[in-house]
């Protein structure tokens, strides 16, 4: 049986939703499990609370714990931290000898060499971030390190960069919800001519590089997900353009990402392909599969 920790969040809920298509036995867990109730699940899923979850009933557990959205993550503070911690040591505390665990990890930890070093070479963490590295970098750095120290657990650390779905929030504050909104509500983009490029992965690239990363033996590491190419904002926009009829509007002030300015964030870091891990979609597919299921009500 697998378990998903955080089922309803964004990353969370569209790994739920294609396990459950795959007819996998699933225990999907949340702070507040009736907020999936009307999910139309499948007999072999379950939805339980958070607080009564212990690893070493599952085979596979995926951790999805956290908070996607920047204001979201802003407005927690070190808040992520705590939350990071409590849910991953639960993990660790309970996992059979037999238990693999996924830990839902981010690109940003990549962007902390500067102030700290990579987890794989870690001795030690402070206990508070250093200066210069937000809360979720800290916290993504920290759970890394615990599982580098654990080498005898089957334990990824999975490294999203960008990720697209249909089970995008379109209320949420980061660019590509942003921009999925406008394109539904047939609304202007605004928008700096800054360009920036991303690599937006999808369900289909995750799974992939789980199965790929469990065929493998389950090794304790790090791997990042990426696609066959990023894809630029210019490239982008133009593409909704004609695909979409997308109106955009260059304006001179938009609010920074809470979590950081990131003019290029892409993984040039393909350790997942001596894995078999070989993505057959490009970012641009990524988002242009995505916003076509948006728009055919598949939401």
């Amino acid at each position: 049986m697998i378990a998903v920790l955080g089922a309803t969040g964004y990353v969370g809920r569209a790994i739920s939703r294609a396990l459950s298509a795959e007819g996998k036995q699933l225990a999907l867990f949340a702070r507040n499990p009736e907020k999936l109730s009307g999910g139309a699940w499948p007999a072999g899923v379950t939805l339980r609370p958070l607080a009564s979850f212990d690893a070493a009933e599952f085979s596979l557990v995926i951790n999805a714990v956290g908070a996607g959205d920047p204001k979201t993550v802003s407005s927690m503070g070190t808040g992520i931290i705590e939350l990071t911690a409590l849910w991953d040591q639960r993990v660790l505390a309970t996992m059979g000898p037999e238990t693999r665990y996924v830990f839902l990890s981010s690109g940003v930890v990549h962007g902390a060499s500067q102030l700290i070093a990579t987890p794989d070479d870690l001795k030690s963490l402070p206990a508070i971030p250093p200066q210069g590295l937000s809360p979720y970098t800290f916290s993504k750095l920290q759970a890394e390190h615990r599982h580098r120290q654990a080498r005898s657990r089957a334990i990824l650390d999975l490294r999203i960069f960008g990720f697209a779905d249909r089970a995008i929030d379109l209320a949420g504050s980061f660019f590509l919800a942003q921009l999925a909104n406008c394109i539904v509500q047939k609304a202007v983009f605004a928008t700096s001519k800054e360009d920036i490029v991303r690599d937006y992965s999808g369900i289909a690239e995750l799974r992939a590089l789980v199965d790929c990363w469990e065929n493998a033996g389950a090794p304790n590491c790090a791997l990042d997900l990426f696609t066959k190419s990023p894809a630029s904002k210019q490239n982008l926009l133009e593409t909704f353009v004609k695909r979409y009829g997308l109106a955009i509007e260059y304006v001179a002030d938009i609010e920074p990402s809470p979590t950081g300015v990131k003019p290029r964030y892409f993984s040039l870091d393909h350790a997942a392909a001596r894995l078999g891990f070989a993505p057959t979609r490009d970012s641009l597919c990524v988002l242009t599969d995505t916003i076509d299921a948006i728009l055919i009500g598949g939401k």
